[in-house]
């Protein structure tokens, strides 16, 4: 394979998690030798991750996705949901465009197409067909409420079925969308996300003087998402608050303030907002436990590093956690997003917490041998086996 381009269906949030699988081969690909492009949306400012891609010699294409963008976080996400749903002509139009410009002038050996949710980017992969140029489908989320139509699936259908291979990021996703589109998706397989700690990390087990549990729940601060408002909700409650644990909230988003709010209206005692932490391993020098109560998720990265930091996770049944979390051995599992089953997971972790050490142990051990040291490079030879 000489050419070789990215395209990030992203283009509502600036950079997150769902960006470092195909940026981070994308750099591993271009310090082999091979030409490497990408289309990305334009953002103001650019993401710090676009400046590591052109180190690389990665060339990097910025698209003005429209003019008349909501400002809000909020009101760019509606935007994304109901151009999902139902594309507007005009925005369509300009986009196919834009797609089909830059296909023909990069004219790329294989398209990888990197999607936020598994029903994103249907006008690139019909440019791709139209233009003969063969693409794969890198596939971050799938969700339970997003059925398609029967007109949907047929599209779908057609544009999954075309691709050279689909890749997502776990069964539970792969399995829901084969589900929804009632087909077999025979070219699918399971990749894995990169992570940012290192491989070989041995951290120390924190120690407190008065016994008390540091939790810590990491990512963006969007509830329908995260699920932070299930975890406040149990938190709130008396024989939370009478214990010796606290909870470090890591990260920014759009309900922070609603969610100091909401501390504060339930006069939850035990929650200090930390803001966002570029050093993973910093948390986990000071934290025994990953809580993450999320609604929907493909593989969360925040699982993985805590796991690969020896530290035990106490997380919902969604996406790919149960695929690496083996529950009352390597952590806990709540088995549905709800307050009540958080509850339950939360109190079988309290009371083995005497036994915390030992199951983040069994976590950082059995984590090794679902991932390699390097997911970059098993996805960067598994698209060069493509061509």
């Amino acid at each position: 394979m000489k050419r070789i381009g990215f395209v990030s269906t992203n283009e509502c949030v600036p950079w997150g998690g769902s960006e470092e699988l195909w940026s981070r081969t994308a750099k591993h690909l271009a310090d082999q030798d091979v030409e490497v492009y990408a289309s990305v949306k334009k953002w103001n400012p650019d993401p710090a991750g676009i400046a590591f891609l052109e180190q690389s010699a990665c060339r990097i294409d910025r698209r003005v996705v429209g003019r008349n963008d909501p400002t809000t976080f909020l009101g760019k996400l509606k935007r994304c949901v109901r151009r999902a749903a139902k594309p507007d002509a005009s925005w369509l139009v300009r986009q196919t465009a834009i797609a089909e410009s830059w296909l023909d002038r990069v004219s790329p050996d294989l398209v990888v197409l990197s999607c936020g949710q598994n029903y994103e980017g249907a006008h690139w992969m019909e440019t791709c067909i139209r233009r003969s140029v063969p693409y794969v489908i890198l596939v971050q989320l799938a969700k339970e409420i997003d059925w398609p139509n029967d007109d949907g699936i047929r599209r779908w259908s057609d544009l999954y079925g075309k691709a050279e291979r689909c890749f997502f990021v776990s069964r539970r996703n792969l399995d829901l969308t084969r589900k929804q589109l009632a087909m077999p998706l025979d070219t699918a397989e399971v990749v894995r996300n990169p992570f940012k700690v290192p491989y070989d990390i041995h951290l120390p087990w924190p120690q407190t003087t008065d016994d008390s549990v540091r939790m810590a729940i990491v990512g963006r601060l969007e509830c329908y998402h995260k699920g932070h408002d299930l975890l406040f909700d149990v938190l709130r409650r008396d024989v939370w608050q009478k214990r010796t644990v606290s909870l470090s909230v890591f990260g920014v988003g759009p309900h922070e303030h609603m969610l100091r709010r909401l501390a504060d209206m339930w006069k939850i005692g035990n929650v200090t907002f930390a803001g966002y932490k570029d050093d993973i391993t910093e948390i986990w020098r000071d934290h025994h436990a990953l809580i993450l109560p999320s609604r929907v998720e493909g593989l969360p990265l925040a699982v993985v590093e805590a796991m690969l930091c020896g530290r035990i996770c106490i997380v919902t049944d969604v996406g790919g956690n149960s695929e690496v979390i083996e529950n009352d051995k390597t952590g806990f599992i709540a088995d549905a997003p709800t307050a009540e089953l958080l509850h339950d997971a939360m109190e079988r972790a309290w009371q083995r917490r005497n036994n915390w050490q030992e199951i983040g142990a069994r976590a950082y051990r059995s984590i090794r041998e679902v991932y390699s040291h390097a997911p970059e490079k098993d996805f960067a030879e598994a698209l060069c086996q493509l061509s």
